[in-house]
This record gives structure tokens, sequence and C-alpha cells, in this order.
């Protein structure tokens, strides 16, 4: 009896480990050209102790051989500006970590503190001359004004605006919708 006893417990035991799912692998691979990569990350740039701009992403991967990171779902705040803030999003971005640039690229959409907002394909944070460049066309739209540029050039600064090839259009206060 405490043989086929011991049998039965034995083979319950074999059954529940066949049953059982081997466990997932928790880590996964990275591919080759990448050194880390992270969830949810903060960069904080800061020039003699101030702060110039706030990065947060959902994910990065940082790439040592090349000096970048690739970042997904990017917010960009860029700081120490006269005029407030300057809040820029975009799908994708790459910091470059010798020149402390960031390549803005898919849906990129910027408000100032003022309220103007612009989108543009792609945008370039310029970190040495403090600007936000795009040679593509950019829309601005902002109290009863909506604007269309080529070759953006605004220098967050001094918030002095760069554009070819404008049209815009400027609504009278009591015509703005």
């Amino acid at each position: 009896m405490a043989v086929a006893g011991a049998i039965l417990v034995t083979a319950t035991i074999l059954i529940r480990m066949q049953r059982t799912k081997s466990p997932r692998l928790a880590i996964q691979k990275l591919p080759v050209q990448i050194d880390v990569s992270l969830q949810a990350i903060r960069f904080t740039e800061s020039r003699h102790g101030v702060k110039q701009w706030d990065l947060t992403a959902d994910r990065a991967e940082y790439d040592k051989n090349k000096g970048r990171t690739s970042l997904a779902r990017v917010n960009l705040t860029i700081l120490n500006s006269s005029a407030g803030e300057i809040r820029v999003t975009a799908d994708r971005a790459d910091y470059d970590h010798a020149s402390k640039n960031v390549s803005l690229s898919g849906n990129v959409q910027g408000k100032s503190a003022s309220g103007l907002h612009f989108t543009a394909p792609q945008v370039r944070y310029v970190a040495a001359r403090s600007t936000l460049e795009s040679p593509e066309k950019v829309n601005f739209r902002g109290e009863g004004l909506t604007m269309e540029g080529v070759g953006m050039e605004w220098h967050t600064k001094s918030h002095k605006l760069k554009l070819s090839k404008v049209e815009a259009e400027v609504q009278p206060e009591g015509a703005r919708r």
C-alpha cells in the first residue's frame, strides 16, 4: 500500500511538472549594435549649472560606437528661455552625445509658453546655438495667426524665428474661431 501511494505521488508530481510551461526568457536579446536598452528614461542637459532642457522618452537604446541614443515617444522641454519654456513631442529622436543635439522625427509638435503651436515632419535641436531647426515645411498656429513656411530656425533664448517661403493668415479678433 505504501509503495502504491509513493508511486501515485511521484506520478502526480511528474504530470504537474510536464504541464507547467517553461519560464519565459525575462531579458530580451538586444540587437548587436545596441549596448544598453532602457525603459522610461529622463535626460537633463545643464550648462554652467543652469538646466537647458529636459528630455523624457518611453524607450532608449544606446549605441556606444556611434555615440548616439535612439529614443521612442519623446518629450523635449527647452528651458532657460526668456519667454518661457518650449515643449516638443515626437515619435522618435536621436540624441548625439558629442554635440548634445537632438534630432526629432515623426509627428513632431511643439508649443511655446505664449501658446504658439507648430508641427513639422522633423526638427533638430542644435544645442550650441540653442535653436530648433527644420529644413522642411513647418506649420504654426497661434492666437489669430496661421502660418506655413520652410526652413525654420527658431532661436529658443531670444524667440526670434526665421522662415522662408512664408504664407500667413491673420484673423481679426472678432473673426477668430
